[in-house]
């Protein structure tokens, strides 16, 4: 608390900068401990000139180190590390994309109320964007969230009528993903 705020963030971003050299692959192997000095910095830099590009930097390694708790089974603390990015990412796209992330590590940790939450957030987020198409390729995650929570008829009606906004493309990942989550619902019923 004795050091001003412009030097917490230069020491900060060293120490980032100095983690990513030392170790190898810029730092993957402590990716989370770079992620948190790169917050730490963006929170330090509030009315500086680069306060957007720390912001940046915070969620790429926001992302990477929730990347690193998933490879390593740790889906609790990588949901923690995407919503903490998503509250900071500025990009509507890069949002959706870490809601997405961060379901499927909730989903992952048996936390499926809060995987639904994400992905209903996610899938509103693109309709109200006017992606309908997109929103409905959600709807295998968004339907497995439902199913595992017990509401297999609703998650039976919404792939359905993803399905159907979908088309019946069999090439298409999403489509067979959602047939085959339909199908296990199906079977449940």
């Amino acid at each position: 608390d004795m050091v001003s705020k412009r030097e917490r963030k230069s020491l900060h971003l060293a120490v980032a900068r100095y983690l990513r050299d030392a170790f190898s692959g810029e730092g993957e192997d402590v990716a989370e401990v770079i992620a948190a000095h790169y917050l730490d910095a963006y929170r330090c830099s509030v009315g500086d000139p680069d306060a957007g590009e720390l912001r940046r930097e915070a969620v790429a390694a926001l992302r990477r180190g929730a990347g690193r708790a998933a490879a390593l089974g740790a889906p609790q603390a990588a949901e923690r590390t995407y919503r903490t990015a998503i509250d900071l990412a500025e990009d509507g796209d890069e949002r959706i994309g870490l809601m997405q992330a961060a379901g499927q590590m909730a989903l992952v940790d048996g936390r499926h109320e809060a995987a639904l939450e994400c992905f209903e957030a996610a899938a509103a987020a693109l309709q109200a964007l006017g992606r309908h198409s997109d929103a409905a390729r959600l709807a295998a995650k968004t339907g497995e969230a439902l199913r595992r929570l017990g509401r297999a008829s609703e998650a039976i009606d919404l792939m359905r009528r993803a399905l159907a906004a979908l088309g019946s493309d069999a090439e298409d990942v999403d489509v067979a993903e959602t047939s085959v989550e339909l199908g296990v619902a199906l079977l449940y019923t």
